[in-house]
Order: C-alpha cells, then sequence, then structure tokens
C-alpha cells in the first residue's frame, strides 16, 4: 500500500501547458481535491506543444533525477478527447499517468522492467478537452493517497503507441530559454571528436564547457541529462543555427574516437 499524506512521494507534472494561464493551477487543484497532503513538484511545462515524440525523450531523460517512488503526470495531449486509452507505466520504481500517445514509450522502452496498465473510465463527469485535471491527475492522487484504482493490465494484442520508436532520436527536442537545443541523443554514445551536422554544411564540434569555446561560437556538448545538446557560447543557438524542435540532425563520426564523452 502506498504511503499516506506527508510521507507518500511527490506527483511530478510534466505538460506543455506553458507557465501562463489556469490550466497548471486546475491540475493542481485537482490533486489538491484529493489529498492537500501529497506533494506536487512542477517539473516542466514548457515542452513543445502537441509534439509528444519530442516530449517522450525529454521526459526520459528527466527522469532518473526524480526521487524513487515518484509519481509523474505527464500531459502532452493532442488526441485529447478521442478514443485514444489513458494508460499508468510503472517503470524502474517510477509510476507515470498519461495518455497512451507514445509519451511514455521511451520511458519503457529504456527501463529494466516495464509494466503497462489501462485506466478506468472515469465514471465522474470529465471535460472532453482537459483529461489532465479530470482524469490523469486524479489517478495519480488516489494512487499516492492509498485508494484503489480499477487498473487493467496492458495484455491486449494491441501494444502501448510508440514502442516502435528508436530510444536515441537524431532531432531537436527542446530548446531551453538560453536558445540551447537539446537533441534525443543519448551523449554517452559519442565520441569528443564525433561532429553534429546541421542542414548537411554545418559542422558543431564538441566542448565540455561553454568557456571552453570563444564567445559566439557553436558547440555541443553532453548535457546535465546526459543528452547531446547545442550551444552557442554567451549566444541563443536557436536563433544564430536556424534550430526548431523537430530538425534532423546528422552525425559524422570519427573512426578513431572514443566510446563517449568523459
Amino acid at each position: 500500500m502506498t504511503a499516506r499524506g506527508p510521507t507518500a512521494p511527490p506527483i511530478f507534472l510534466f505538460t506543455d501547458f506553458g507557465g501562463d494561464g489556469p490550466y497548471v493551477g486546475q491540475l493542481k487543484a485537482a490533486i489538491h481535491g484529493i489529498n492537500p497532503a501529497l506533494a506536487v513538484v512542477d517539473l516542466c511545462h514548457d515542452v513543445a506543444p502537441f509534439q509528444v515524440r519530442p516530449a517522450a525523450h525529454l521526459l526520459a531523460a528527466l527522469l532518473p533525477y526524480l526521487p524513487t517512488g515518484a509519481c509523474v503526470v505527464a500531459v502532452v495531449d493532442p488526441g485529447v478527447g478521442t478514443a485514444r486509452r489513458g494508460v499508468l507505466l510503472e517503470a524502474d520504481g517510477f509510476r507515470l499517468v498519461g495518455p497512451d500517445n507514445g509519451l511514455l514509450a521511451v520511458v519503457a522502452q529504456r527501463a529494466k522492467r516495464a509494466i503497462w496498465h489501462y485506466l478506468p473510465e472515469p465514471t465522474d463527469w470529465v471535460s472532453a478537452t482537459f483529461h489532465g485535471r479530470d482524469w490523469f491527475g486524479p489517478v495519480a492522487a488516489r494512487l499516492l493517497d492509498g485508494q484503489h484504482v480499477d487498473l487493467r493490465p496492458a495484455d491486449e494484442p494491441n501494444p502501448p503507441e510508440g514502442m516502435d520508436w528508436s530510444t536515441d532520436w537524431n532531432r531537436i527536442i527542446y530548446i531551453d530559454g538560453y536558445g540551447n537545443a537539446m537533441t534525443g541523443l543519448r551523449a554517452d554514445g559519442f565520441g569528443v571528436e564525433d561532429v553534429l551536422l546541421l542542414r548537411d554544411a554545418v559542422e558543431i564540434r564538441h566542448a565540455r564547457t561553454f568557456a571552453e569555446v570563444p564567445p559566439g561560437e557553436a558547440f555541443w556538448f553532453a548535457n546535465s541529462c546526459g543528452l547531446a545538446e547545442l550551444a552557442v557560447n554567451r549566444g541563443h543557438a536557436a536563433r544564430q543555427l536556424g534550430l526548431a524542435v523537430g530538425q534532423h540532425i546528422d552525425i559524422r563520426r570519427h573512426a578513431h574516437a572514443g566510446q563517449g564523452i568523459t
């Protein structure tokens, strides 16, 4: 049975709702209404709107830095209100609740042990366009409050969406407030002499830190989440290099490059 009250693990929110407007607050209010003692933490709310696959890779990169036992409510859901299912994923000590649209799939593929469940259909009124507030958030809160949730094992012939996606993706998945651009590629698969290529022409070479290159120069590095990231020292890489979420990145491997980033 899950610990209740202040001893329960926190709920982390991962959405494309943005920092403005009422939506994050409403999601938190729904959780609070079930158990006000649950800790709710904003993990990320500025992922690219409607873009599920980039968000799936970002979520997988952020998850290892959360406390074991944490629950994530993940909502990037352009298909909200359709027949797509709601799912719970148990993966290496974490629980993730969200839509069955691929958002949780990269986490599942990277996990040593992943168990999928389908959520019960809501019995109370649910907005057709706000399942985060009316379905996913409340399910997570009830689970952490120790309440029974009538989960159904995902043993049907149709697997969850996204399970055929690659676990690394050579595209831009997130651009932060500094203009740095994360890729869906884990940096431990690179050597320091490998080069990232933009539009088959612009070469981006590796540096360990920003200060290793002159101001205004572009480079790629192993970021704090273990991903290969493009940046410009004291500049805005997305503007300077014309980067956007979903943009393809090529890789030129060095024949004698090392096995990873040190």
